[in-house]
């Protein structure tokens, strides 16, 4: 699939896909370096994988989070939109993470993101996150739920709403924190002040579902 980002009448493409014959390094078959515009107000979009950037990213799909790193041409507005979201298959979901914005965008849904941005802004801005969703709208087992750890962060995702409780325990046992969940299909929890091995568990009327997850 392809994400474009344009504004300032000028426009910037990265490319993103999966096979399973990738791997998480520069695979020289299938990747492309990024090839930054220079001087000319242009846009600059591309993926970051093991400190590459890339204008072409090829994975394995075990990767749930994809940095995306932007660089604006000017101060201004731009839009961010997706194509060919049919050749990962119906079942994956596809979410844009703005952290300067603290927002989450999916992208299966809306196809498209517009946002503010200025020359100086911290070029590592967005996560693109990847998952499975079911077609259902009631929930009902615990494979539709997804629980990982990035960047000091715990993620609860579903392709479903969810309404519960998260709990974070230490490998002793002992509660470090409980979040409350009511209605969401992508939760975050800052975990700043968290390093090593923990147990995340997410409890709700018609189960508990638990994950190891580790915190770097």
């Amino acid at each position: 699939m392809s994400f474009i980002v344009a504004g300032n009448g000028k426009s910037d493409e990265m490319v993103v896909y999966f096979r399973d014959d990738a791997t998480n390094e520069f695979d020289s078959q299938f990747d492309a370096w990024k090839l930054f515009a220079m001087g000319m107000e242009t846009p600059n979009l591309y993926s970051v994988s093991n400190g590459n950037k890339l204008a072409v990213n090829v994975l394995p799909f075990d990767n749930n989070v994809i940095p995306a790193g932007f660089k604006a041409g000017v101060n201004g507005v731009y839009t961010i939109s997706v194509n060919d979201l049919e050749n990962i298959g119906d079942d994956i979901i596809v979410y844009l993470e703005d952290l300067k914005e603290n927002q989450m965008i999916n992208l299966s849904e809306l196809l498209s993101y517009s946002f503010t941005a200025s020359v100086s802004d911290d070029p590592n801005r967005f996560l693109l996150h990847f998952g499975y969703f079911t077609g259902n709208n009631e929930f009902t087992n615990t494979e539709n739920i997804n629980i990982f750890a990035y960047d000091k962060t715990i993620y609860i995702k579903s392709g479903e709403l969810l309404s519960g409780e998260a709990i974070i325990y230490d490998l002793t046992g002992k509660e470090i924190l409980r979040k409350s969940i009511n209605q969401s299909d992508f939760e975050k929890i800052n975990v700043s002040n968290l390093s090593g091995y923990y147990l995340v568990s997410f409890v709700s009327n018609e189960s508990i579902v638990n994950q190891k997850v580790f915190i770097k």
